[in-house]
């Protein structure tokens, strides 16, 4: 049940799963190391692209659930972007973890954003008017 990180910031995080498959965790697996969990809300994370590659036989796939519920049901090879020239997200049962099952041989990359749940652990002392969220320069 491999799984590895390519990229991990503290809104955006990208998997490689392979072999049998994985799950996410929301609460463990997507924390940078300058980052923490918030508390409140709890941790959601909407998933916005997908690349996929399964060998190509008839029950070879990769299966995506949260909750129980089915989100992908992917086979053979494919992309999908769902935050980029449409802006759409799978938000379905966000808050959940994302377990992803390969039948065959095969992996997948998911692209998942961080909607809410996370904070970084690092207070900057002083702000300068770029990094003031509340200044009102233009």
């Amino acid at each position: 049940m491999p799984k590895q990180i390519i990229r991990q910031t503290e809104t955006i995080c990208v998997y490689k799963i392979w072999g049998d498959g994985d799950t996410i965790d929301l609460t463990t697996d997507l924390l940078s190391p300058t980052m923490e969990l918030s508390g409140t809300p709890v941790p959601t994370v909407n998933i916005i692209a997908l690349s996929w590659w399964v060998s190509p036989g008839a029950g070879d796939t990769v299966t995506i659930t949260r909750n129980s519920v089915q989100l992908f049901n992917l086979y053979q090879n494919g992309q999908l972007d769902l935050g980029g020239n449409y802006g759409h997200v799978d938000n379905i049962q966000n808050t959940s973890n994302i377990v992803i099952a390969i039948a065959g041989s095969g992996g997948c990359f998911l692209t998942l954003r961080k909607a809410a749940g996370y904070r970084s652990f690092i207070q900057p002392e002083t702000y300068s008017v770029y990094d003031n969220t509340t200044s009102s320069t233009s």
